[in-house]
């Protein structure tokens, strides 16, 4: 409904601003362990979680002793952009099990996709 009033503003003469507060609407994705999954396959949540924040943030794999350098330059492990752009890709990243094989992450997890609108309300963000 909001969308016809904005749309009845801008075709109205004389209005010359149509503000807008309500972004597009976008999918939350919710990935949660199976815990019982994971067990069968020796895998803790916390692999779990670790692997899927290592996948979306990258992480600090410690420091390069540069002699040239005044200061330590530190090294971050992170997924290249195209591995982490899309929740299949991440839901492709691979977890090591016990027996030395790999498994996809949603082989542990289960995804749920829930529609939110995002507002912007004085500057910030509500969903």
């Amino acid at each position: 409904m909001a969308a016809q009033i904005k749309k009845v503003f801008q075709q109205t003469p004389g209005v010359v601003d149509v503000d807008w507060y309500v972004e597009d609407p976008q999918t939350r994705y919710d990935m949660k362990v199976d815990v019982e999954k994971a067990a069968l396959h020796g895998i803790s949540p916390a692999d779990v979680t670790r692997t899927l924040q290592v996948g979306l943030g990258g992480t600090n794999a410690g420091l390069l002793h540069d002699p040239h350098s005044r200061e330590d330059i530190p090294i971050e492990l992170r997924l290249g952009r195209s591995d982490r752009s899309g929740i299949e890709d991440l839901a492709n990243l691979r977890l090591p099990m016990p027996s030395c094989v790999q498994i996809a992450l949603q082989e542990v997890t289960n995804l749920q996709l829930t529609p939110v609108c995002i507002a912007r309300i004085c500057n910030q963000w509500f969903t």
